[in-house]
């Protein structure tokens, strides 16, 4: 029943908010407007059987219609087709609703149907188009798929969050003063500033030791969240992207970002979330200096 509501949700997408009509003495819980169950409390007393005993369904569906619009606003800036957001957010959907309640078996259940369904509709959707061949995938390269992705990736709030912790960090360790920049920072600048501070205020850690505790925490962060959108769009996107290139994107975020805790911050790791700081740094410069000539 979850799957063939989430089905019926498909039609949501574009549509003006609903105005709550009379209950339907005939309609099951999955047919009824979303307007029509949310303003009928917790529960909805729906048909049951040939006979119309009423029995009481929980009602779940307003809360997967948050999901389902918040997801296709997530994977909004993707360029996807229409048909294949609505797919994809629906799959997401399902997975979260197994994750989410106490059901050992609807994983699998989950696959299987999924095991039924995507041939079937690939079957369908090949029948649709002219005779002919079908178009062949274009694959991109990693180094793309990084391109693709980095403005997605910068513009979430994990990622500015991460570079103001590390900008406040480093500010506080070296006494750098960030705000009277006319030229850009390299890597290396703040690599010698990093050593050449020494905050003595624990015993056996340098300054750099410090920025490097915070710098793995944030870059934590980092890393699963690029991973996080790489992958979602290496899944998105097989005209673009092999399959296969997410074991390559995994290899160079284990190389990058750190992915566990409990060991160091290595020093290309070291470098490579300072760059991205630099870059965050730099990129206020232009605009800062435009605005200096603009009050002269």
């Amino acid at each position: 029943m979850f799957v063939a509501g989430l089905g019926a949700m498909a039609g949501l997408q574009g549509r003006s908010a609903q105005r709550a009509s009379q209950p339907s003495v005939d309609s099951r819980l999955m047919h009824l407007p979303i307007a029509d169950i949310c303003n009928h409390g917790a529960h909805w007393m729906v048909p049951n059987g040939a006979g119309r005993q009423l029995q009481d369904a929980p009602i779940g569906l307003a809360d997967v219609e948050v999901a389902f619009e918040n997801c296709l606003y997530r994977i909004s800036s993707r360029g996807l087709p229409e048909q294949r957001r609505t797919a994809l957010c629906l799959l997401e959907l399902a997975g979260d609703a197994c994750a989410d309640g106490d059901d050992v078996w609807c994983v699998d259940a989950l696959r299987r149907s999924a095991m039924e369904v995507i041939p079937e509709a690939g079957r369908r959707l090949a029948a649709s188009f002219e005779p002919g061949a079908l178009p062949r995938a274009t694959y991109r390269s990693l180094d793309q798929l990084r391109k693709d992705v980095h403005a997605e990736f910068s513009g979430k709030s994990t990622y500015q969050d991460a570079m103001l912790a590390l900008e406040i960090e480093l500010v506080d360790r070296t006494g750098l003063g960030l705000e009277g920049l006319t030229s850009p920072l390299t890597v290396a600048d703040l690599m010698q500033v990093l050593g050449e501070k020494d905050s003595g205020e624990v015993v056996g850690a340098t300054t750099m030791d410090r920025f490097d505790w915070v710098a793995k925490d944030e870059g934590l962060k980092l890393g699963e969240l690029l991973r996080s959108i790489g992958q979602e769009t290496i899944n998105a996107r097989p005209e673009d992207y092999p399959e296969d290139l997410g074991a390559e994107l995994a290899n160079w975020l284990g190389r990058n970002f750190p992915d566990d805790p409990a060991v160091p911050l290595t020093p290309h790791q070291r470098r490579h979330v300072l760059r991205l700081l630099v870059d965050h740094i730099n990129a206020r410069i232009p605009q800062r200096s435009s605005n200096a000539e603009a009050t002269d």
